[in-house]
């Protein structure tokens, strides 16, 4: 239909500024991946049909990017078809600048122009005249199957299209909506596409507990679509891997009850949420029942206790606290002494100790807790004339911190009480 050239410039500035603004509608690449996506997302398919330049269809154009229409948009899986090139812009996608169409940036001209021609192939009767001429702007609504289930347009085929306003577009796909239902949006579609890859990529890896993880949140989104339905077959897949790693672990029951619990524990954390882990779970209540296991349990938590104090030594030494260090695996040598932590604790001990550096450094940051006080106390007492007591604190220092700072200091004021 015949518009003024001023309308028309007026809607290609208008059309300008606002595809900037904001993220539009997701429109896909061709009609075959619409369908594909309808059948996965359970939804309906949006079909626009327009003609670059002409001002109805740019008007159709801008009805596309009002946020009302986009907020609808979302429920659908949107594809339109143009003819003939449109205008172009200079976009970054993966680091680098291409050129797609300044309507919808993330396809091209040729996108859009292959998509017009699968949708003439199955459509052409909608919107072709008697004359053979195409009509446009068109809108209509397909299921994943194909069946056209509305046509929202302004005029006929015979006479030709005019815009639909927005408030007639909307309002017409929330009918659809309420009617045949929706399935999940675009967003969601994005999400449960990226949980299922990290699904499967997990479960090649065997790191299983992640893929459940992965696979409880798919079903969580939508427990109807067809990720749904791979997600639940992983699960599957999964659940028999546990379930043969359990009869694994069984078998090591009879002479090696204690690994066998442990590896039940582990296999209970992994698989939590399918059938293996709940089998493991009951198995590992009835081994741990057994008097046997009882006491191989009871000394486990014993030498855990011992390692993680082994540990919290090997820590303070790697920071060079080595009186500390010392202190604490001389705790461990002696408080288990009859088990291989503590044996390991003296052994390091004797370690360090054969070493005259640390040992030096020991000694000096032992000296440096209490020889402080210590060498406080002498000076007060021989500030205050009891010479034989300053003397007793003074040598103390000296015994107890041989070759130290704070023997040297010591040393220093029992030459002055002389």
């Amino acid at each position: 239909m015949r518009r003024s050239s001023i309308l028309l410039a007026a809607l290609l500035l208008l059309l300008g500024s606002r595809a900037a603004a904001g993220e539009g509608v997701q429109w896909v690449k061709s009609l075959a991946e619409a369908r594909k996506q309808a059948k996965e997302r359970g939804a309906m398919i949006f079909v626009a049909m327009f003609m670059a330049g002409e001002a109805a269809n740019l008007a159709q154009q801008e009805v596309f990017r009002d946020p009302k229409f986009v907020k609808v948009s979302r429920d659908f899986v949107c594809v339109f078809g143009c003819p003939v090139p449109m205008p172009v812009k200079m976009v970054k996608i993966d680091g680098k600048r291409v050129e797609r169409c300044a309507f919808a940036p993330m396809l091209t001209n040729e996108d859009h122009m292959q998509a017009y021609n699968e949708i003439l192939s199955d459509y052409a009767n909608l919107n072709t005249d008697s004359t053979g001429a195409t009509r446009m702007p068109f809108n209509f609504v397909i299921d994943a199957d194909g069946k056209v289930l509305d046509q929202i347009a302004n005029g006929d085929k015979e006479s030709g299209f005019d815009v639909v306003d927005v408030t007639t577009m909307v309002s017409r796909l929330q009918a659809l909506v309420r009617k045949y239902g929706k399935g999940i949006t675009a967003e969601e579609y994005a999400e449960l596409k990226k949980l299922l890859a990290a699904a499967e990529e997990e479960r090649e890896k065997r790191r299983y507990d992640r893929a459940l993880k992965a696979v409880g949140k798919i079903l969580s989104i939508n427990d109807k679509t067809l990720f749904a339905d791979r997600a639940r077959k992983i699960r599957d897949e999964i659940d028999a891997e546990g379930r043969a790693e359990l009869e694994k672990a069984l078998a090591l029951a009879a002479d090696r009850p204690l690994d066998a619990v442990m590896e039940i524990e582990r296999l209970k954390k992994v698989f939590a949420g399918t059938a293996a882990g709940r089998a493991a779970k009951e198995e590992l209540a009835k081994l741990k029942k057994r008097p046997e296991v009882k006491k191989l349990l009871q000394r486990l938590a014993v030498r855990k206790k011992a390692q993680k104090l082994l540990a919290e030594a090997e820590a303070l030494l790697a920071k060079k606290q080595y009186w500390k260090g010392l202190r604490a695996l001389d705790a461990v040598a002696k408080r288990y002494a009859d088990l291989p932590e503590g044996e390991k604790a003296k052994a390091r001990a004797a370690e360090l100790r054969a070493d005259p550096e640390i040992a030096r450094q020991a000694r000096e940051q032992e000296a440096a807790r209490y020889g402080k006080s210590l060498l406080s106390m002498g000076r007060s007492f021989a500030a205050n004339g009891l010479v034989e007591q300053a003397r007793r604190k003074f040598q103390e220092i000296i015994d107890r911190f041989p070759g130290t700072t704070y023997a040297e200091l010591a040393r220093k004021e029992l030459e002055k009480l002389k």
